[in-house]
């Protein structure tokens, strides 16, 4: 029997790989050239936006994102607006007294675009200068000074679910918006009500990604706490979260100067109806109605006896002339 030389073998493995690469080159010119589509463009297709997506009128189909920013900054500076000062050390830059009143939120409108179905139109994403906080200057919010009668729910969701719904539908009723401060171990459990709360009209805020204590917690750490949440929030609803109300109600400069420096006010309460130990309604009503105040924020939970009172407390409220806003929509009402 005759053996072929070593040689041999590999001179066929090498015509072999020589012939794979002209197989390839040769699909990839027929496409170019027959097809008409290079390998840019087939790029786009998996890595771009979507197809037909338009942004405030401007076609960005296929567009990478980091063509989407200049897209962005330019319709921002076409439309007169400022822009959120972008993080420079993860600390966001300050606001000057002159600029306006609404911001073009650029990083939140690239990853609303990006996000968009084929045929999509995406509008810019804005946030009133009142909810851009200055690291050097921010402070907790407790109650809101303003004139006009209106008060907010922070509504903390930590634990328990079968509750939620059964709020949402009492807040429907009644025309009331709140502010759901959500954790995120929750919320992965639950991401189907988490959309409920946005579809609903609520605010989606930031209670930390776990709910822990946070009083001798460092900078790092809080900042980690609050931006993985916000990231887990924006892919199940594709809103950003700007107020943050630290788990256990532990606050701090350190913790309010960390939420800034990541964009986020820091929100506490004047009412608290310590409905985790689960009072009686009645008890629960006469917390709020006994205390309430124009520009009050009232910390409630998802629980039996709140559901039961919740009803009483909106009839009430409206018929003292009080509107049921976001945290956010009051904050902006007190400037």
């Amino acid at each position: 029997m005759r053996v072929l030389p070593r040689f041999g073998t590999r001179f066929v493995v090498v015509r072999l790989e020589l012939l794979l690469i002209y197989s390839v080159l040769a699909v990839m010119l027929v496409l170019q050239l027959g097809l008409g589509l290079t390998y840019d463009r087939i790029l786009r297709a998996y890595n771009g936006v979507a197809r037909g997506v338009a942004f405030e009128g401007t076609d960005v189909s296929r567009l990478y994102r980091d063509e989407l920013y200049d897209i962005v900054e330019r319709y921002a500076a076409d439309s007169g607006l400022q822009v959120v000062p972008a993080m420079a050390g993860g600390v966001s830059a300050k606001i000057g007294v002159g600029q306006p009143a609404v911001l073009v939120d650029v990083e939140a409108t690239v990853q609303r675009i990006l996000k968009a179905g084929p045929g999509a139109n995406v509008d810019a994403v804005t946030v009133m200068r009142s909810l851009v906080p200055d690291p050097a200057t921010a402070k907790e919010i407790r109650h809101v000074d303003t004139q006009q009668r209106a008060v907010s729910f922070a509504v903390n969701v930590a634990w328990g679910d079968e509750f939620i719904e059964p709020m949402l539908e009492l807040f429907r009723d009644s025309g009331a918006r709140v502010s759901f401060f959500i954790v995120g171990t929750w919320a992965k459990q639950r991401p189907d009500l988490v959309r409920q709360m946005a579809e609903g009209g609520h605010e989606i805020a930031n209670h930390g990604f776990e709910h822990v204590h946070v009083e001798n917690a460092r900078p790092d750490t809080i900042k980690k706490l609050i931006e993985d949440n916000r990231q887990l929030l924006y892919s199940i609803t594709g809103r950003e979260t700007r107020v943050f109300s630290p788990p256990y109600g532990e606050v701090n400069s350190t913790i309010v100067k960390a939420a800034a420096e990541v964009g986020h006010l820091t929100s506490m309460w004047d009412i608290d109806t310590i409905d985790w130990q689960r009072p009686s309604p009645q008890v629960i009503v006469s917390r709020i109605v006994n205390k309430v105040r124009p520009g009050s924020i009232i910390l409630i939970h998802p629980t039996e006896p709140t559901v039961q009172a919740l009803k009483e407390i909106l009839a009430r409220l409206t018929s003292d002339g009080y509107r049921v806003v976001t945290v956010s929509e009051l904050i902006e009402a007190g400037r």
